[in-house]
C-alpha cells in the first residue's frame, strides 16, 4: 500500500505513476500548486512536475484527485475551473520559450480533475536557501550575477504578454552552474483582473507583491508590477530585510504617517553601489508610474545609468539596451541631512580653497607676464612634490604614535623653485582619417588556416599567425617573408600586438606567453604563470599592460616594462572567444561562449559585471578608440553597438552577414570593418549604423582582419587560402 509523503501539504505520494512519470520527492509548495521531483520512466530522465492545486478552493479526495472545496463560497468552484485553465494557458506559453534564464516547459497534461506542468529539472537551490547559507545577503558581484540575467528574462516575459506576478527569493532558481532561472510562474493569480476576487481572498506573497496586485488598490497590473516584486526582491538581498507589505505601507502612509519600510538608501552595511541601492528604492515605489517603467530599465539602472529621484527621471532608466561597458561616475548620491564638519574636514576644505586661490594666483602672475613658461614648469614640479613629502612626514608622526620605529625623513623642502627648462607636452595628435575606398596592394599564400593578423614596427611588419602555432612576419609592403616564430599548436596560434607596435605577445609551451620586441627583432621575455595553455591575448591602449586567459579561464595582467605580473583576475564563468581594453584602460571585457559579456575591472582586479549580451555564443568584441562604442558579434546575424558612456543608445544591426566573425574600429571611430560570411569586408559607418562600403576580394568568408595604426593599410584572411593587404 502506497503511503503518503509526510509533507503536511496533501502531495501526491512517493512512488505515484503519473503518466510516464514516477513521483520522487516535493520539490516545493505554494499557494496554487505543489513542484515534485519526478523521473521518467521512458527516458530515465529527471524532470520537475508542477500540480495545480489552489488549496484555498479544492482539496485532494479519493483516488488523488482534486476538486474544489464542498461546501465552500459558491465562486469557489468557478474560480478553481477558471484557474485551472489559466494554468493550461501558462504551460502552453511557457513551453514556447527558449531562454537560458526561463524555466523550461517540456510538456503538459490533465489528469485527477487537476494539470501537470512538466518542466526541465536542473542541479540547484532556490536564492532563498542560498540566502540562508551566505549570511542573508548577496555581495554587490553576486547581486548583478543573479539579477542582470534575470531581468533579461523577465524582460522577454513581458515582450510576450505575460507576467509573473509571484517574483521573490523562493521563484529564482540557481543552477550548479551559478546561473540564474526564474520560475513559478503565476498567471492563475491574475484573476481578480476578471473579476474573481469577490471572495475577498487573494493568493500573494506579502511584502514582494505590488500595491496593484491588491484588489481595488493600485489599478492595472503591468511589467511595472513585476518591476516591483524584483526590487522587493533586491531589498531582501541587500538589507538582510523582509520588505514591508505595499498594502500596509499604502494604509500607513494614508494615514500621514511615515512610510514603515526604511529605504535600501539608508543601509550602510553591507556596501552596494549608491546607484544599486536607489533602484532598489524606486522599483519599491508604491505607485506603479513612478518605478522603472520596465525590466530592461530597471536592469539599465542596476548597471551604472544615473538614476534620479524624479519622477521623469525613474522613467527615463528605460533605455534601448542591456550592456554593462564601464563603471558611472556620474552617480547621484541619496540626500543627507547637514551636520556639523569635523575637525578634519574643515582642515580638507580649509586646504582646498588655498590651493583654488594658489591656481587663481598662478594664473594671474601668468596672464601679467610675471611667471613665464618655465618658471610656470618648476612651480609644477616644486608642487608635485609637497603632497609627497607632506604625506612621508605625516606617517612618521603616525608611526610615532603608534610606537612604530621611526625612519629617516627627509624634511620637506621650503627652497625657492630654480629655473629650469622643461620640455613642451606633445600635442594630442588628431586620429588619422579613415578612407574606405581601398584596393589590393598584395596577395600573400596562407599555408593553412590564420587565426590572427597584426601589423607591428610603424606599420611596416605583418604578423600572421596559424592554427599550428607558426606566426610568420611579412614586409607589408613588399610582401617578402621575414622571419618565422613558433607558438604553442595548443594555444592554436594565439597571439596580440600593442598597439604602438612594439611588443608582438604569442602562447609558448608550456602554459607561457612570449614578448617579442619589434625593434630589438628578438624575444626579450617569457611570461609564465597559467596553469593552462594560453588561448585569448590583448593589450591595453596605452601598450603599457598585456591580458592573457588560459583554458581553464585562468586571467593575468602582466605590466610589459617589467615583464612582470601585477595580478591574477577573477576567473572567467565561461569560455572566452574574444577580448578588449576600453580605451581608458580601465575595463576588460571578455566575450564568451554562452553568449556573455564579463567585465573586470583592471585598476582593482575585481569583477565588475556578466551581462547576457547575445544568444548565441560571442565571437567578436572590440571598443573604438574614442572610447564611446563597444561592438559585439556572433552568429545568426548578430551584430550590437553599446554606448560606453552614461548617454545609452544601444543598438542592435540589422542587415548583417550569417556569422560576424571579426570587427575593428577604424582610429577615427568612425566606421567599423565586419569580416563574416560574406566574403566582402564590410564597412560599417558608426553613427548610421549602416554598410556603406564593400571590399571584394576573398572567395569565401572573411575570419580575421586588422588595420594598421595610421588606418591605411587592412590586411584580411579566410577561408581561401589568402592573405590579402589593401592600401
Amino acid at each position: 500500500m502506497q503511503t503518503r509523503a509526510k509533507t503536511g501539504i496533501n502531495a501526491l505520494p512517493v512512488g505515484y505513476q503519473l503518466g510516464e512519470y514516477t513521483i520522487r520527492s516535493v520539490l516545493g509548495h505554494g499557494g496554487f500548486g505543489i513542484t515534485y521531483l519526478a523521473q521518467d520512466t521512458h527516458l530515465g530522465s529527471l524532470v520537475a512536475i508542477k500540480e495545480y492545486f489552489p488549496q484555498d478552493f479544492a482539496e485532494r479526495g479519493a483516488n488523488s484527485t482534486i476538486h474544489p472545496r464542498p461546501g465552500g463560497n459558491v465562486s469557489d468552484a468557478e474560480i478553481y475551473s477558471w484557474g485551472l485553465q489559466e494554468f493550461l494557458k501558462e504551460a502552453q506559453a511557457l513551453a514556447r520559450f527558449k531562454h537560458n534564464y526561463i524555466v523550461r516547459v517540456l510538456r503538459y497534461l490533465e489528469a485527477n480533475g487537476t494539470a501537470y506542468m512538466t518542466m526541465e529539472y536542473e542541479e540547484g537551490e532556490s536564492l532563498t536557501r542560498y540566502l540562508k547559507k551566505h549570511g542573508g545577503f548577496l555581495s554587490e558581484p553576486d547581486l548583478l550575477r543573479v539579477f542582470l540575467p534575470i531581468l533579461t528574462g523577465l524582460h522577454a516575459v513581458h515582450d510576450a504578454g505575460l507576467l509573473h506576478l509571484d517574483i521573490k527569493p523562493d521563484n529564482i532558481y540557481l543552477r550548479r552552474s551559478g546561473l540564474p532561472m526564474l520560475i513559478d510562474f503565476g498567471s492563475a493569480r491574475q484573476r481578480q483582473r476578471h473579476g474573481k476576487a469577490e471572495t475577498g481572498r487573494i493568493a500573494l506573497t506579502r511584502g514582494y507583491s505590488a500595491l496593484e496586485q491588491y484588489p481595488g488598490y493600485g489599478g492595472v497590473m503591468g511589467p511595472g508590477t513585476d518591476v516591483y516584486s524584483v526590487g522587493a526582491t533586491l531589498y531582501r538581498c541587500i538589507t538582510g530585510r523582509e520588505p514591508v507589505d505595499s498594502l500596509e505601507r499604502h494604509k500607513t502612509v494614508g494615514q500621514g504617517k511615515i512610510d514603515p519600510m526604511t529605504p535600501a538608501t539608508r543601509f550602510d552595511r553591507p556596501l552596494y553601489a549608491p546607484h544599486i541601492r536607489q533602484c532598489v528604492d524606486l522599483a519599491l515605489r508604491l505607485q506603479a508610474v513612478d518605478r522603472p517603467a520596465s525590466a530592461l530599465a530597471l536592469q539599465n539602472g542596476l548597471m551604472g545609468k544615473e538614476a534620479k529621484e524624479e519622477k521623469s527621471a525613474s522613467l527615463s532608466v528605460l533605455g534601448h539596451g542591456s550592456g554593462f561597458i564601464g563603471v558611472s561616475d556620474a552617480i547621484v548620491k541619496p540626500q543627507r541631512k547637514s551636520r556639523p564638519r569635523g575637525f578634519l574636514e574643515s582642515a580638507f576644505l580649509f586646504l582646498l580653497a588655498i590651493a583654488a586661490l594658489a591656481i587663481a594666483s598662478v594664473k594671474i602672475m601668468t596672464d601679467t607676464g610675471r611667471l613665464d613658461e618655465i618658471e610656470l614648469y618648476a612651480y609644477v614640479d616644486q608642487v608635485q612634490a609637497l603632497p609627497y613629502d607632506a604625506g612621508r612626514e605625516i606617517k612618521r608622526l603616525i608611526d610615532a604614535q603608534l610606537g612604530i620605529e621611526p625612519v629617516i625623513i627627509t624634511p620637506v623642502s621650503t627652497a625657492t623653485p630654480q629655473r629650469h627648462i622643461r620640455p613642451k607636452r606633445p600635442t594630442e595628435k588628431p586620429a588619422p582619417v579613415f578612407n574606405p575606398a581601398k584596393t589590393i596592394q598584395l596577395t600573400l599564400a596562407a599555408y593553412a588556416p590564420v587565426t590572427a593578423l597584426a601589423f607591428l614596427h610603424g606599420n611596416g611588419i605583418l604578423a600572421a599567425a596559424y592554427d599550428d602555432g607558426v606566426v610568420n612576419l611579412w614586409n607589408a609592403e613588399t610582401g617578402e617573408l621575414i622571419s618565422n616564430l613558433v607558438s604553442s599548436k595548443e594555444s592554436l596560434g594565439t597571439m596580440a600586438v600593442s598597439p604602438d607596435g612594439r611588443w608582438l605577445a604569442f602562447s609558448v609551451n608550456p602554459n607561457a606567453v612570449q614578448i617579442w620586441d619589434a625593434q630589438e627583432k628578438a624575444v626579450v621575455a617569457k611570461l609564465s604563470g597559467h596553469a593552462a595553455p594560453v588561448m585569448r591575448l590583448t593589450f591595453s591602449a596605452d601598450s603599457k599592460q598585456l591580458v592573457s586567459v588560459d583554458r581553464d579561464s585562468g586571467i593575468i595582467l602582466w605590466d610589459t616594462a617589467e615583464y612582470k605580473k601585477i595580478f591574477d583576475l577573477p576567473k572567467a564563468r565561461h569560455e572566452i572567444l574574444a577580448l578588449a581594453v576600453s580605451s581608458n584602460g580601465r575595463v576588460l571585457a571578455g566575450a564568451d561562449l554562452e553568449g556573455g559579456i564579463q567585465y573586470w575591472d583592471l585598476a582593482g582586479g575585481q569583477e565588475l559585471a556578466y551581462v547576457p549580451a547575445h544568444k548565441v555564443p560571442v565571437s567578436t568584441i572590440a571598443y573604438s578608440p574614442d572610447g564611446k562604442w563597444l561592438a559585439s558579434g556572433g552568429q545568426q546575424h548578430n551584430l550590437k553597438l553599446w554606448n560606453a558612456g552614461l548617454g545609452r543608445d544601444d543598438r542592435v544591426l540589422t542587415n548583417v552577414p550569417d556569422d560576424v566573425n571579426v570587427v575593428q574600429f577604424t582610429p577615427d571611430s568612425q566606421w567599423l570593418l565586419l569580416g563574416g560570411a560574406s566574403p566582402a569586408v564590410e564597412i560599417w559607418n558608426v553613427e548610421q549604423g549602416q554598410v556603406v562600403h564593400r571590399l571584394a576580394g576573398h572567395d569565401y568568408g572573411v575570419s580575421v582582419l586588422t588595420l594598421s595604426s595610421d588606418g591605411e593599410h587592412l590586411a584580411t584572411s579566410g577561408n581561401d587560402g589568402k592573405i590579402l593587404v589593401w592600401k
